[in-house]
């Protein structure tokens, strides 16, 4: 039960030292237009990385499966990548 759920992989890469966050927005099915948030602070990286999110256990079954999503890069405060599932608007 508590790992019933969705994981998400994310690759990212960076050419130069930076402090990264890596941010994930979703909408779960019985919360409608609500937006949730789940990020992890990467530190300071250069190089390459994969980072796992998952929404799992209680989240995951109280609140249903996720329908859309974004994934956002964050340096600074500033968005420096962003990728998104066909349903996000």
């Amino acid at each position: 039960r508590e790992r019933q759920g969705q994981y998400f992989t994310f690759f990212w890469h960076t050419a130069r030292p930076a402090k990264l966050t890596l941010r994930l927005e979703y909408r779960q099915e019985r919360l409608g237009p609500y937006i949730q948030a789940r990020e992890i602070d990467l530190g300071e990286v250069q190089g390459g990385g994969r980072t796992e999110i998952a929404v799992v256990g209680d989240d995951f079954l109280w609140e249903g499966r996720i329908n859309s999503w974004r994934a956002v890069l964050i340096e600074d405060g500033r968005i420096v990548a962003l990728h998104s599932s066909a349903l996000w608007n």
